[in-house]
């Protein structure tokens, strides 16, 4: 006779992961499947940043979300453009540029300023789960910077450095000047190569607690 409940355990793992459900006990940061303001998104088509903020949305952690694209270089002004957007029916945040424009997209959670004011010490880690990039993306960074409730803040970068989807992992345990207990807001900066598009599906925390590098 089968092993009833370890059958069932990977069963439920073979579904959760069909729907992109994150795994049992972790924290939901952003899963973009809600967005007003942020979906479709902007387009930057000079030097610089736009930036739009959404509230009170269901599936992202404190419930706002700001979203950022910076523009660092265009080599054609009246043609070249970055641009990200968050498309809820397919859980997907876009970001996408023109053949001769460079730039990246920015995420900030802070509860429109309120603070999240949440408790990560059984937290192992974060995780930024990209669902697809292009060869035009590669390579490109990741970057996480935290901040908690006594204005101390830290950041660590990734470099990917293959296309296709790919799960950045970040360890909370590196991450020892921050009062853990006390998270005030979380940054996600995503920097693709020139001419690169990527999607992003889903942030979230590692259940487990954090342990020693």
């Amino acid at each position: 006779m089968p092993n009833l409940p370890k059958t069932l355990c990977a069963l439920a793992t073979l579904v959760l992961g069909g729907l992109g459900l994150p795994p049992a006990g972790a924290l939901v940061i952003d899963d973009f499947r809600s967005g007003v303001a942020t979906a479709p998104g902007l387009t930057q088509r000079a030097v610089g940043k736009r930036v739009a903020g959404d509230s009170a949305l269901a599936g992202v952690l404190g419930g706002g979300r700001r979203l950022g694209v910076a523009a660092a270089r265009l080599r054609i002004a009246a043609h070249d453009a970055v641009s990200s957007g968050v498309v809820p029916e397919a859980g997907r945040l876009n970001y996408a540029s023109t053949e001769g424009a460079d730039g990246r997209v920015e995420l900030n959670y802070d509860a429109n300023g309120r603070g999240l004011n949440t408790n990560w010490r059984a937290e192992r880690g974060l995780a930024v789960e990209v669902a697809d990039a292009d060869a035009a993306a590669v390579p490109y960074t990741v970057t996480l910077v935290l901040a908690d409730g006594e204005g101390r803040s830290t950041s660590a970068t990734q470099t990917v450095t293959r296309a296709g989807p790919h799960r950045i992992e970040f360890r909370l345990s590196n991450l020892r000047s921050l009062d853990l207990g006390r998270i005030r807001s979380l940054t996600i900066v995503v920097d693709p190569g020139e001419a690169g598009d990527l999607q992003l599906k889903g942030i979230q925390t590692l259940a487990g607690g954090a342990t020693s590098p």
